[in-house]
């Protein structure tokens, strides 16, 4: 007991001496009012970036990252290719809005069925493979020219040698079929006539896309082509480069090129080939690029054409002002002669090649989520073949050759896609045509103006897709099979469809084409049919 009081004295003791000491010194700490913010909500801009291995570059246009030294000119500079109403259009489902892959697969009127899908896979990011397959096709239940096939299969893969060295490869398979109205020899009579075009191609290509570490970059392509048509055939080698490199900062020299060897069988056999050069200087320093360069190519002779472009980039708008002066050479192949032109038939006249060069200014309107570009320019063509019928023998039933023809135009475009609220899409496509020609009276198959609108919403948590798309054409002069100069009327034709994602990976579809069932022609020998719809389900893997 007493030592239980002797501790407790002790401890009291301790304490009254410890208060004594902590009160002795009287300087007081300074103190501040903070204010708690308490609806604080983080920002994944204001996150630091963490540096990781980046993914592989998408396969889909088997371009590198580092394909020219000024990237963010090339950005927005897309070339949109003009509408092309076919028989009964579909609408190509974008490649990025599925997991590893999907299938849609339909049925319409006319007996139609429809097929899509795509798949990716990708192993530990060293290698992917993948498959893209289309088919659409029509027995004419009504009339004969309603006969139409589509189908386009591709194989892919690619093996990622280094972080930046891809060696890939692809196979693919297209094949266009289309009945056409033909008035055959002298007697004018109904006729159903098959024009069919078959593609076979394997590319190899090797990627070095190491800009930024080594200052040098490369993208090389070997093709194997063939090309059958219901008269002729081509086959074809060609071997495409394009290398960057870094001089010194902003200055960088860019030298593109391919050789094309091929042979064409027809009345005749024709063999030859095609090279051409273009070395460019570059001038890059983010508000203002130069590029200067001329194309070196052989068309038969020896051909040089001037090639430049000046982009600035404005301060004060999200806006781009660009000059370009383009020089080009194209052989004009089997595809490219028969793709729309029932008639076309190379005979004996001599393999022509296509030779451009092109004048524009422009301006481009950007930003995260809008793209306008308007463009006018002034354009010089040699041997162009579009399409024009000449008869080779009077008394040869069906032969026909392509004339090609010479022309200038004046053309004003207007390109880009437009965001509502990042649920409404609007992509405008217009282009005119004003063509100059003192030679000839008349230049065949340029409409003067064509265009095509096409707009997307999203609803519903992007559940539901709905489409609408616009597509005319002004009139355009042709010559018939029998040497007189005829017009096509111009057209206008609407689209609508939907999709629905029922429960993902579950969806439905649904589109009608030519809902206004116009009765026209866009080539010569190709009346399209009326209003045709198609339905079917669509899977997520």
């Amino acid at each position: 007991m007493k030592n239980s009081i002797k501790y407790s004295l002790i401890y009291s003791l301790l304490l009254v001496t410890i208060n004594i000491f902590a009160q002795a010194d009287t300087t007081y700490l300074p103190g501040e009012t903070v204010n708690v913010v308490k609806d604080f909500k983080a920002k994944i801009g204001s996150a630091n970036a963490i540096n990781s291995l980046p993914k592989p570059p998408s396969d889909q246009d088997h371009q590198p990252l580092n394909l020219t030294y000024d990237l963010a000119k090339k950005e927005y500079d897309i070339e949109y290719p003009d509408p092309v109403i076919k028989p009964i259009p579909y609408n190509e489902t974008v490649k990025d809005d599925f997991k590893n892959g999907y299938v849609k697969a339909g049925y319409g009127n006319l007996n139609s069925p429809f097929l899509e899908g795509q798949f990716n896979y990708l192993i530990s990011d060293w290698f992917d493979a993948g498959i893209d397959v289309k088919h659409l096709s029509a027995n004419g239940e009504a009339h004969p020219l309603q006969e139409i096939s589509d189908t386009y299969i591709q194989l892919y893969g690619g093996y990622y040698h280094k972080e930046n060295t891809k060696i890939g490869a692809k196979v693919n398979f297209q094949t266009t079929e289309r009945n056409y109205y033909s008035t055959v020899g002298f007697i004018e009579q109904d006729s159903s006539l098959t024009n069919r075009i078959n593609d076979y191609n394997i590319c190899l290509s090797f990627d070095h896309n190491a800009f930024d570490k080594s200052n040098f970059s490369s993208f090389n392509t070997l093709n194997f082509g063939i090309t059958d048509h219901t008269r002729e055939s081509e086959q074809s080698i060609v071997l495409s480069s394009k290398n960057n490199f870094k001089i010194f900062n902003p200055f960088s020299l860019s030298l593109d090129g391919h050789i094309d060897a091929y042979t064409i069988r027809s009345e005749i056999k024709q063999s030859g080939f095609i090279f051409n050069a273009l070395p460019t200087l570059n001038y890059d320093n983010n508000k203002l690029n130069i590029s200067i360069g001329a194309l070196f190519a052989n068309p038969k002779k020896f051909w040089v054409g001037p090639s430049a472009r000046f982009r600035y980039n404005l301060d004060q708008l999200p806006m781009s002002i660009t000059a370009d002066i383009k020089s080009h050479v194209d052989r004009n192949g089997v595809r490219n002669i028969t793709q729309d032109n029932p008639w076309a038939l190379l005979g004996s006249d001599t393999l022509s090649f296509h030779k451009t060069m092109t004048f524009s200014i422009g301006a481009e309107l950007h930003n995260a989520k809008h793209r306008l570009a308007f463009q006018a320019g002034y354009e010089i063509h040699n041997d162009a073949a579009i399409y024009n019928n000449a008869r080779i023998d009077t008394f040869a039933l069906s032969h026909f050759t392509i004339a090609p023809q010479d022309y200038k135009a004046i053309v004003l475009s207007l390109r880009g896609n437009y965001k509502i609220l990042s649920k409404i899409d609007i992509a405008p496509s217009i282009t005119y045509n004003h063509v100059i020609n003192k030679k000839e009276k008349s230049i065949y198959y340029i409409p003067s103006l064509t265009g095509q609108l096409r707009i997307t919403e999203n609803i519903f948590n992007n559940k539901l897709n709905i489409f609408q798309q616009i597509a005319f054409g002004s009139r355009q002069t042709f010559l018939d099979n029998n040497d007189s100069e005829n017009e096509i009327n111009g057209f206008f034709d609407l689209a609508i469809g939907a999709e629905y994602m029922i429960k993902d990976p579950f969806g439905i579809f649904i589109q009608a084409n030519n809902i206004l069932n116009k009765s026209y022609q866009q080539y010569y020998g190709y009346p399209v049919i009326g209003i045709n719809f198609h339905a079917g389900i669509k899977l997520l893997f």
